[in-house]
């Protein structure tokens, strides 16, 4: 899936000369987070969010005057009095916006989100805004993908037979057995389809990882899970210490 597939269209945009009041209104009355902020060109300039604006409270109510005087040749400090201050958006909005084009794939834009530290990412056509991802709009992808078939989830294809429950209890050995977590202290069992696992495991962190890894095995019905948790002597100790 791609940006074009997933990103809200129709993007609601605030004018470079409006004031943070108006795009409050904006944002209140099309009920979105955030809005790209366009020049006379209709050139994307900067992008304000529910988040600017309550930035630009929260600073306006913690500003102390008397030292914004005193160091009022510091250019941090001048621009955290334009922040606070000034009613333009232009003057609280991001200016450097995160964008993506049409054609990026989901996952890169997961990335960009995490690795920038942003809720939306703005799509581009050329220099064009044609749309806006969102978290939201990520999650509502993972959904659809998690509806589709098996033969759209992944190139393998399903096994031309129903496997027998002596095929599964193998499967299902080979995929526990394939990760330094597991133990000779388990066993596995299948009937009609549906595996039984029993044994003494360390913790709950393996037990969950025993059920997942037997659930992930093509043609498991159900995972019925016996396995009892018994912490390390060492670990014990601690514990009552």
């Amino acid at each position: 899936m791609r940006a074009s597939d997933v990103m809200s269209k129709g993007v609601v945009s605030v004018p470079a000369t409006a004031t943070i009041y108006e795009a409050a209104e904006l944002l209140v009355n099309t009920r979105v987070s955030g809005m790209p902020v366009m020049d006379e060109d209709g050139t994307m300039v900067g992008i304000v969010s529910e988040g600017d604006l309550i930035g630009h409270i929260e600073a306006e109510t913690e500003a102390e005057p008397g030292l914004m005087h005193e160091i009022a040749d510091d250019a941090a400090a001048a621009a955290a009095y334009v922040r606070t201050h000034s009613r333009r958006v232009t003057d609280v909005m991001t200016r450097n916006v995160v964008t993506c084009q049409q054609d990026t794939p989901v996952e890169e834009i997961a990335a960009l989100m995490l690795q920038h530290k942003v809720k939306r990412i703005v799509v581009m056509d050329d220099d064009n805004v044609v749309g806006m991802v969102s978290r939201i709009n990520l999650v509502q992808a993972l959904i659809t993908r998690s509806n589709t078939s098996p033969q759209q989830k992944t190139p393998v294809a399903p096994p031309p037979r129903p496997l027998s429950d002596a095929e599964l209890r193998r499967h299902v050995e080979e995929a526990v057995k394939a990760h330094r977590w597991s133990t000779a202290r388990t066993e596995v069992t299948v009937n009609g389809g549906i595996v039984h696992l029993w044994g003494v495991v360390a913790d709950e962190a393996v037990q969950r990882a025993y059920r997942v890894a037997a659930e992930s095995v093509p043609g498991v019905k159900d995972v019925m899970d016996h396995t009892h948790v018994v912490r390390p002597l060492a670990h014990r100790r601690r514990l009552i210490w």
